[in-house]
């Protein structure tokens, strides 16, 4: 959200080599969303926990 408000302006303009220009930030978004929904597996830093 805070991505959203931030750079309004960038939502649908490209930059000067033709790529997108929130192309970094919706990088780590959905890297964030895919690892919050398949987790961290054996690459978590907890694995003792119950609730892991």
């Amino acid at each position: 959200m805070v991505v959203i408000t931030a750079a309004m302006d960038k939502i649908g303009t490209l930059t000067e080599v033709g790529a997108w220009s929130l192309e970094v930030q919706a990088l780590f978004f959905f890297a964030a969303v895919a690892l919050f929904f398949t987790g961290g597996g054996k690459y978590a830093a907890s694995t003792k926990n119950t609730w892991d």
